[in-house]
């Protein structure tokens, strides 16, 4: 059975119901309650956070939903990839689905002649509810990273709050 939603004070029609001041519930199959808003905040998209911080932007939806987006730096890790760490800024109650693309345009060249032709695959290690190592990897067989080699990747991950 899916999330369902009720309203606090069942009896009245919709047409009844305060958008500021009335509230709608999120009751799992359990009966748990998983989300309170207000009807206006429904309204408004179901959107139930949206927020901000030095890990990156966060929206929960009321279905539980939530989408964190980031600016993730990486840099020099060994000669075979650059890599970081992102926390989530918002952590997810199940490991989420991530992915991710390289901006090109911010690859910062250190002392070695590796350029962004030497970019090979994007990958994750370690995902988790609350962030993932975001790594880049050289093409096999080419100059290689260096000390000082780093980018910029835009990291998206998708799953539940609840």
């Amino acid at each position: 059975m899916a999330d369902k939603m009720i309203s606090e004070r069942p009896a009245l029609a919709a047409a009844d119901l305060d958008p500021e001041n009335d509230l709608l519930t999120i009751v799992d199959s359990s009966g748990n309650v998983t989300c309170r808003m207000t009807v206006s905040e429904f309204v408004r998209g179901g959107i139930v956070e949206r927020d901000s911080n030095a890990n990156g932007d966060y929206v929960r939806f009321a279905d539980g939903t939530q989408i964190c987006t980031h600016a993730a730096p990486v840099s020099y890790n060994y000669v075979t990839n650059l890599s970081g760490f992102w926390t989530f800024p918002a952590a997810f109650s199940q490991i989420p689905f991530y992915s991710g693309a390289v901006e090109r345009t911010s690859f910062v060249q250190g002392v070695a002649n590796a350029g962004v032709g030497d970019i090979g695959t994007l990958d994750a290690g370690g995902l988790s509810t609350t962030g993932v190592m975001v790594r880049i990897n050289s093409i096999n067989g080419n100059t290689g990273f260096a000390d000082g080699d780093g980018a910029t990747v835009l990291v998206t991950a998708i799953g539940r709050w609840f």
